[in-house]
């Protein structure tokens, strides 16, 4: 199965993050990190397949080096929250071999990143799989400040200045000048982006062209693409290895709710487009039958009329006016078709019949047609479904919620992301608090030098969380604020939860049944036997062609078509759709007496 996944992200300070850190993760490698003064030793890290450097050819030889090309640039970042890369994680293609993947990786940087400025630390992984499917993908680290022609390092943004209609630069309250920081490159533009997500997806498919493969992979999103499929989230190399060991994550547990979710919203779908179409059948064979009906009825009554007319008028002359005066003979009215409620009470009827001819469990079977008649009668009422096209209605409504639920749960879902993102920084601040307390208890300089040297990323951390959560207003009482956001997250997990029984699942299935029960009442009477009750629709037809051709009438013609030929097209259709139902479960007593 091809699967697409591009992300991007970016490498800085202000989140705890260090440059060479994370080129010594994706390759796999040990570094010393000049910055914080530390050793990155990631050789122990298994799956890293492939990693390279990839150059403009102006930059300098001595930036061929891993380790000298990431300190050089955390020595030009002079802020202490500077961010220094942007950070690629995109998924390969099992399908492919290592050798073909390898081969694409360095196609894509080539023509997308080396070739506008980029310098790219990249790594090809395929993580040890214990079962399941295997996830080779590929990193890419790019320094956000762009390399000179000359070797040295650019400006990653420069200065506007806001003008006023003189010319002259606008200051602030505070005398400064106003200006606006506009970026030196357009690598972190989103149509950039887009064009980056674009471009790969289009090699990836030329490969599986190139190989004869009936695989595709999009860079749309599902909504984007018209599937109303619920997206998966992104797991990552530590989930998936707390997954293979049993522990439950919050995003293995999402993904396949969402890989169940799916599967029922794409049966739901396909039983609504089932009865979309039969209905788009049945209006088309109802309009013939209706314009059919109109010609005999108008044939007949002119026959009935002149016929007597003539012969009057050969038999004796000067008759006119008073043929003229007799009463005219009364239209016949074409059939009314009854409401969907008295075509489902038919049905149920129906049902009831065949369920007295049952040698056991008679009474059961009413008993249930009682009930789901009840069920179906009220959904009719609330949904004021009383003709064909109000059930088209209705079924068109259904399908366009099913195909926007990703876009109901979303709004629910960013908050309960926000929150858990809180959560994190609550957890980091209880977490590191005491070596922040202890630190403060430290007055001589040299001691607490060491000390932040030791513990410099746990500093960084609760630093870290301590501005996050200044910044939304939480300046006290974290204890507290802890457990009222796991009780803020827990009500919003049962509003989700409630979300998707009431919209996403349940409340979904009911509808799409009740539809699809008033489909089939629609359709038992339009082919029921005429010796049962009164009232055809699709029978009919057959009997009127009957009746046109004994009065020598001409067939009604449709798009070049008899209407014989028409109808007989249109039987087959809903044929063929009645074979399709794959939502339906064969009953034989009950196929029977249908038939």
């Amino acid at each position: 199965m091809a699967l697409y996944h591009f992300h991007v992200g970016q490498i800085s300070r202000s989140k705890g993050y260090s440059a060479i850190a994370a080129s010594a993760y994706r390759s796999g490698e040990k570094l010393y990190d000049d910055y914080y003064g530390e050793t990155q030793d990631y050789t122990h890290k298994g799956g890293v397949v492939m990693s390279g450097l990839t150059f403009p050819s102006y930059v300098p030889d001595k930036y061929r080096d891993r380790q000298t090309l990431w300190n050089e640039l955390e020595k030009a970042e002079k802020h202490p929250k500077a961010q220094l890369a942007y950070s690629f994680d995109i998924a390969l293609q099992n399908e492919f071999t290592r050798d073909e993947n390898i081969a694409l990786v360095k196609e894509f940087i080539a023509e997308n990143f080396a070739s506008k400025g980029m310098i790219c630390d990249w790594a090809v992984h395929e993580p040890e799989k214990k079962g399941g499917i295997p996830n080779p993908h590929f990193h890419v680290l790019v320094p956000i400040r762009p390399m000179m022609e000359n070797g040295e390092w650019g400006e990653k943004q420069h200065r506007e200045y806001q003008l006023d209609s003189d010319g002259n630069r606008i200051r602030d309250k505070n005398g400064k000048y106003v200006f606006n920081a506009v970026p030196t490159t357009d690598w972190g533009r989103p149509e950039t982006l887009e064009t980056w997500r674009r471009n790969w997806a289009k090699l990836v498919n030329e490969k599986f062209r190139e190989k004869g493969m009936d695989l595709r992979i999009d860079e749309r999103s599902y909504r984007d693409q018209g599937k109303a499929d619920i997206p998966q989230v992104h797991e990552g190399s530590s989930v998936r290895r707390m997954e293979a060991k049993g522990i439950e994550t919050d995003k293995g547990s999402w993904n396949r709710w969402a890989q169940k979710a799916n599967r029922k919203l794409h049966e739901l779908i396909d039983a609504i487009k089932d009865i979309r179409e039969w209905i788009a059948c049945a209006r088309e064979a109802l309009a013939l039958i209706q314009a059919t009906e109109k010609e005999v009825s108008a044939a007949k009554q002119a026959s009935e009329i002149k016929a007597p007319v003539r012969k009057m008028k050969a038999e004796i002359p000067g008759l006119n006016k008073q043929a003229a005066n007799e009463t005219p003979v009364q239209k016949t009215r074409p059939e009314r078709i009854p409401s969907v409620g008295m075509q489902v009470m038919e049905y149920y009827n129906h049902r009831n019949r065949v369920a007295n001819s049952y040698e056991y469990g008679s009474q059961k079977a009413k008993h249930g047609n009682l009930q789901n008649h009840a069920r179906v009668q009220g959904y009719i009422e609330e949904k004021k479904l009383v003709t064909l096209d109000d059930v088209d209605r209705q079924a068109a409504a259904v399908e366009a919620a099913l195909r926007n639920i990703d876009a109901s749960l979303k709004p629910m879902n960013e908050k309960h992301a926000l929150l858990k993102k809180y959560d994190g920084y609550f957890r980091d601040y209880l977490k590191y608090l005491p070596v922040y307390e202890e630190s403060k208890r430290i007055f001589f300089k040299s001691r607490k030098e060491a000390y932040k040297e030791e513990h410099g990323r746990e500093l960084n951390l609760f630093h870290r969380a301590k501005r996050e959560l200044e910044k939304a207003g939480v300046t006290e009482g974290f204890s507290e604020e802890k457990a009222l956001n796991r009780k803020r997250m827990a009500k919003l997990e049962k509003q989700i939860g409630d979300k998707l029984s009431s919209s996403g699942r349940a409340g979904f299935e009911e509808e799409v049944k009740y539809l699809g029960i008033i489909r089939k009442a629609m359709e038992y009477y339009a082919r029921r036997d005429p010796n049962e009750t009164d009232g055809l629709i699709l029978k009919k037809p057959r009997q009127i062609e009957d009746a046109a051709q004994k009065k020598t009438l001409q067939p009604q013609t449709v798009k070049g078509k008899s209407f014989s030929d028409r109808l007989a097209e249109l039987e087959a259709k809903a044929d063929r759709i009645n074979a399709g139902r794959k939502h339906e479960k064969s009953n034989p007593i009950r196929d029977r007496y249908e038939r």
